[in-house]
Protein backbone atom coordinates (compact mmCIF):
# COMPACT_ATOMS: atom_id res chain seq x y z
CA UNK A 1 0.00 0.00 0.00
CA UNK A 2 1.35 3.41 -0.88
CA UNK A 3 2.15 5.65 2.06
CA UNK A 4 -0.75 7.89 3.11
CA UNK A 5 -3.18 6.33 0.69
CA UNK A 6 -6.59 6.08 2.38
CA UNK A 7 -9.41 3.74 1.37
CA UNK A 8 -12.92 3.15 2.63
CA UNK A 9 -13.59 -0.10 4.43
CA UNK A 10 -15.38 -1.62 1.42
CA UNK A 11 -12.35 -0.95 -0.78
CA UNK A 12 -10.33 -3.36 1.36
CA UNK A 13 -12.42 -6.37 0.39
CA UNK A 14 -10.15 -9.35 -0.38
CA UNK A 15 -11.51 -9.47 -3.94
CA UNK A 16 -9.85 -6.11 -4.50
CA UNK A 17 -6.45 -7.79 -4.21
CA UNK A 18 -6.65 -9.04 -7.78
CA UNK A 19 -8.59 -6.11 -9.22
CA UNK A 20 -7.43 -5.23 -12.76
CA UNK A 21 -4.96 -2.38 -12.89
CA UNK A 22 -4.16 -2.43 -9.17
CA UNK A 23 -0.46 -1.96 -8.53
CA UNK A 24 1.08 -4.81 -6.52
CA UNK A 25 2.34 -2.46 -3.80
CA UNK A 26 -1.16 -0.96 -3.44
CA UNK A 27 -2.97 -4.27 -2.97
CA UNK A 28 -4.23 -5.01 0.53
CA UNK A 29 -3.51 -8.51 1.82
CA UNK A 30 -6.62 -10.65 2.26
CA UNK A 31 -5.88 -11.17 5.95
CA UNK A 32 -5.46 -7.45 6.51
CA UNK A 33 -8.73 -6.71 4.74
CA UNK A 34 -10.58 -9.21 6.92
CA UNK A 35 -8.94 -7.72 10.02
CA UNK A 36 -10.08 -4.22 9.16
CA UNK A 37 -13.70 -5.37 9.11
CA UNK A 38 -13.19 -6.16 12.80
CA UNK A 39 -11.19 -2.97 13.46
CA UNK A 40 -12.40 -0.95 16.49
CA UNK A 41 -13.09 2.04 14.23
CA UNK A 42 -15.34 0.02 11.92
CA UNK A 43 -18.25 0.90 14.24
CA UNK A 44 -17.68 4.60 13.49
CA UNK A 45 -18.40 4.09 9.79
CA UNK A 46 -21.93 5.33 9.14
CA UNK A 47 -22.38 6.85 12.61
CA UNK A 48 -24.86 9.72 12.63
CA UNK A 49 -23.60 13.18 13.55
CA UNK A 50 -25.15 16.63 13.11
CA UNK A 51 -25.72 17.22 9.41
CA UNK A 52 -24.88 13.74 8.17
CA UNK A 53 -22.86 10.60 8.80
CA UNK A 54 -19.22 9.74 9.29
CA UNK A 55 -17.27 7.61 6.83
CA UNK A 56 -14.05 5.88 7.92
CA UNK A 57 -11.09 5.61 5.57
CA UNK A 58 -8.14 3.47 6.62
CA UNK A 59 -4.58 4.39 5.79
CA UNK A 60 -1.19 2.76 6.25
CA UNK A 61 -0.16 0.91 9.36
CA UNK A 62 3.02 2.05 11.07
CA UNK A 63 4.84 1.08 14.24
CA UNK A 64 2.50 2.36 16.92
CA UNK A 65 -0.80 2.48 15.05
CA UNK A 66 -2.74 2.94 11.83
CA UNK A 67 -3.59 6.17 10.09
CA UNK A 68 -7.24 6.88 9.39
CA UNK A 69 -9.50 9.63 8.14
CA UNK A 70 -13.05 10.54 8.92
CA UNK A 71 -15.18 12.16 6.23
CA UNK A 72 -18.45 13.93 6.88
CA UNK A 73 -21.10 12.86 4.38
CA UNK A 74 -24.42 14.57 3.88
CA UNK A 75 -26.61 16.28 1.28
CA UNK A 76 -24.88 14.39 -1.51
CA UNK A 77 -21.41 15.62 -0.58
CA UNK A 78 -18.41 14.12 1.19
CA UNK A 79 -15.75 16.29 2.83
CA UNK A 80 -12.72 15.49 4.91
CA UNK A 81 -13.32 15.98 8.61
CA UNK A 82 -10.13 14.80 10.27
CA UNK A 83 -6.98 12.75 9.95
CA UNK A 84 -5.79 10.69 12.86
CA UNK A 85 -3.79 7.78 14.18
CA UNK A 86 -5.34 4.85 16.05
CA UNK A 87 -3.95 2.02 18.11
CA UNK A 88 -5.46 -0.90 19.97
CA UNK A 89 -3.98 -3.48 22.28
CA UNK A 90 -4.43 -5.87 25.15
CA UNK A 91 -3.97 -3.33 27.92
CA UNK A 92 -6.21 -0.27 28.49
CA UNK A 93 -3.50 2.30 27.86
CA UNK A 94 -2.70 0.76 24.48
CA UNK A 95 -6.12 1.81 23.13
CA UNK A 96 -6.15 5.34 21.84
CA UNK A 97 -6.87 7.71 18.96
CA UNK A 98 -5.01 10.89 18.10
CA UNK A 99 -6.54 13.67 16.01
CA UNK A 100 -3.63 15.00 13.97
CA UNK A 101 -5.52 17.69 12.07
CA UNK A 102 -9.14 18.66 11.69
CA UNK A 103 -11.35 20.73 9.39
CA UNK A 104 -14.35 22.27 11.11
CA UNK A 105 -17.71 21.09 9.76
CA UNK A 106 -19.47 23.86 7.79
CA UNK A 107 -22.09 24.30 10.52
CA UNK A 108 -19.35 25.29 12.99
CA UNK A 109 -17.02 27.25 10.73
CA UNK A 110 -16.73 31.00 11.07
CA UNK A 111 -15.14 33.65 8.89
CA UNK A 112 -11.65 33.20 10.38
CA UNK A 113 -9.51 30.15 11.23
CA UNK A 114 -11.87 29.22 14.07
CA UNK A 115 -15.60 28.75 14.22
CA UNK A 116 -18.44 30.54 15.95
CA UNK A 117 -18.31 31.20 19.68
CA UNK A 118 -18.52 27.96 21.62
CA UNK A 119 -17.82 25.79 18.57
CA UNK A 120 -15.55 23.56 20.64
CA UNK A 121 -18.49 22.34 22.71
CA UNK A 122 -20.53 21.71 19.56
CA UNK A 123 -17.61 19.86 17.97
CA UNK A 124 -17.93 17.19 20.65
CA UNK A 125 -21.04 15.79 18.95
CA UNK A 126 -19.05 15.19 15.75
CA UNK A 127 -16.23 13.48 17.65
CA UNK A 128 -18.44 11.40 19.94
CA UNK A 129 -18.52 8.26 17.73
CA UNK A 130 -14.71 8.26 17.67
CA UNK A 131 -14.46 8.79 21.44
CA UNK A 132 -17.05 6.08 22.09
CA UNK A 133 -14.96 3.61 20.08
CA UNK A 134 -12.15 3.93 22.65
CA UNK A 135 -12.66 1.49 25.55
CA UNK A 136 -12.42 2.38 29.27
CA UNK A 137 -8.87 3.17 30.28
CA UNK A 138 -7.93 4.32 26.79
CA UNK A 139 -7.32 7.90 25.73
CA UNK A 140 -8.12 10.49 23.08
CA UNK A 141 -5.48 13.00 21.99
CA UNK A 142 -6.05 16.19 19.99
CA UNK A 143 -3.39 18.53 18.65
CA UNK A 144 -3.66 22.19 19.65
CA UNK A 145 -0.98 23.87 17.51
CA UNK A 146 -3.26 25.02 14.69
CA UNK A 147 -4.76 28.50 14.79
CA UNK A 148 -8.27 27.31 15.60
CA UNK A 149 -7.02 26.12 18.99
CA UNK A 150 -5.23 29.36 19.90
CA UNK A 151 -7.45 30.02 22.98
CA UNK A 152 -6.46 26.59 24.30
CA UNK A 153 -2.77 27.30 23.65
CA UNK A 154 -2.94 30.66 25.41
CA UNK A 155 -4.98 29.29 28.28
CA UNK A 156 -2.44 26.57 29.00
CA UNK A 157 0.39 29.12 28.91
CA UNK A 158 -1.56 31.27 31.39
CA UNK A 159 -1.83 28.37 33.81
CA UNK A 160 -5.50 27.56 33.30
CA UNK A 161 -6.20 23.91 34.19
CA UNK A 162 -6.28 21.86 30.97
CA UNK A 163 -9.86 20.73 31.63
CA UNK A 164 -11.04 24.36 31.73
CA UNK A 165 -9.59 25.25 28.32
CA UNK A 166 -11.91 25.02 25.29
CA UNK A 167 -10.34 21.73 24.20
CA UNK A 168 -10.35 20.40 27.75
CA UNK A 169 -14.07 21.07 28.15
CA UNK A 170 -14.65 19.30 24.84
CA UNK A 171 -12.71 16.26 26.11
CA UNK A 172 -14.82 16.33 29.27
CA UNK A 173 -18.00 16.24 27.18
CA UNK A 174 -16.56 13.23 25.36
CA UNK A 175 -15.91 11.32 28.57
CA UNK A 176 -12.17 11.60 28.01
CA UNK A 177 -11.08 13.82 30.88
CA UNK A 178 -10.67 11.66 33.96
CA UNK A 179 -7.20 13.16 33.76
CA UNK A 180 -5.62 15.33 31.07
CA UNK A 181 -1.96 15.56 30.19
CA UNK A 182 -0.55 18.50 28.25
CA UNK A 183 2.07 17.26 25.81
CA UNK A 184 3.54 20.75 25.58
CA UNK A 185 6.97 19.44 24.61
CA UNK A 186 6.67 16.33 22.41
CA UNK A 187 9.69 14.07 22.55
CA UNK A 188 10.26 14.04 18.80
CA UNK A 189 9.99 11.25 16.25
CA UNK A 190 6.38 10.08 16.05
CA UNK A 191 5.24 12.18 19.02
CA UNK A 192 3.86 14.78 16.61
CA UNK A 193 2.50 18.20 17.60
CA UNK A 194 1.63 19.62 20.99
CA UNK A 195 -1.60 18.05 22.15
CA UNK A 196 -3.93 17.36 25.05
CA UNK A 197 -4.13 13.72 26.09
CA UNK A 198 -7.49 12.96 27.70
CA UNK A 199 -7.86 9.70 29.60
CA UNK A 200 -11.06 7.68 29.96
CA UNK A 201 -11.89 6.26 33.37
CA UNK A 202 -11.34 2.54 33.88
CA UNK A 203 -14.57 1.98 35.80
CA UNK A 204 -17.43 3.88 37.48
CA UNK A 205 -15.46 3.83 40.73
CA UNK A 206 -12.42 5.26 38.98
CA UNK A 207 -14.63 7.88 37.31
CA UNK A 208 -15.96 8.97 40.72
CA UNK A 209 -12.46 9.19 42.18
CA UNK A 210 -11.00 11.18 39.31
CA UNK A 211 -14.17 13.30 39.14
CA UNK A 212 -13.59 14.42 42.72
CA UNK A 213 -9.97 15.25 41.88
CA UNK A 214 -11.01 17.32 38.83
CA UNK A 215 -13.67 19.11 40.90
CA UNK A 216 -11.09 20.03 43.53
CA UNK A 217 -8.78 21.30 40.79
CA UNK A 218 -11.51 23.48 39.32
CA UNK A 219 -12.61 24.87 42.70
CA UNK A 220 -9.00 25.83 43.44
CA UNK A 221 -8.84 27.58 40.07
CA UNK A 222 -12.07 29.48 40.72
CA UNK A 223 -10.69 30.61 44.11
CA UNK A 224 -7.44 31.86 42.57
CA UNK A 225 -6.77 35.45 41.42
CA UNK A 226 -7.70 36.19 37.80
CA UNK A 227 -5.07 35.76 35.12
CA UNK A 228 -3.47 38.49 33.04
CA UNK A 229 -5.79 37.95 30.08
CA UNK A 230 -9.16 38.70 31.69
CA UNK A 231 -11.24 37.59 28.70
CA UNK A 232 -9.45 34.25 28.54
CA UNK A 233 -9.69 33.86 32.29
CA UNK A 234 -13.40 34.68 32.31
CA UNK A 235 -14.14 32.10 29.61
CA UNK A 236 -12.20 29.46 31.55
CA UNK A 237 -14.06 30.24 34.77
CA UNK A 238 -17.38 29.91 32.96
CA UNK A 239 -16.23 26.54 31.60
CA UNK A 240 -15.18 25.46 35.10
CA UNK A 241 -18.64 26.29 36.44
CA UNK A 242 -20.30 24.27 33.66
CA UNK A 243 -18.04 21.27 34.21
CA UNK A 244 -18.53 21.32 37.98
CA UNK A 245 -22.25 20.64 37.49
CA UNK A 246 -21.27 17.25 36.05
CA UNK A 247 -18.77 16.30 38.76
CA UNK A 248 -19.21 14.97 42.32
CA UNK A 249 -19.86 17.77 44.82
CA UNK A 250 -18.31 16.06 47.85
Amino acid sequence: MRRFEFRRLGDWHPAAVSAPGRAPDAAPKAGEAAGLREHPLAVVDGAEVPGGRLAVLFGPRIIGGRYFRLHLEGEGASRRFLTGLHNSGRYPGQNWAEVIDLDLPPALAGDGPAGHEGWERDLAEYLRPLADAIPPGGHLMVEYETDKWLPTQRGLLQGIPPIATPMGEMLHRLGSASSIKDWYFPEGGQEGSRKLHGNKALSPRHAAETGRARAAELRAFLASPPGADRALDGAARAAAERILTDLPDD
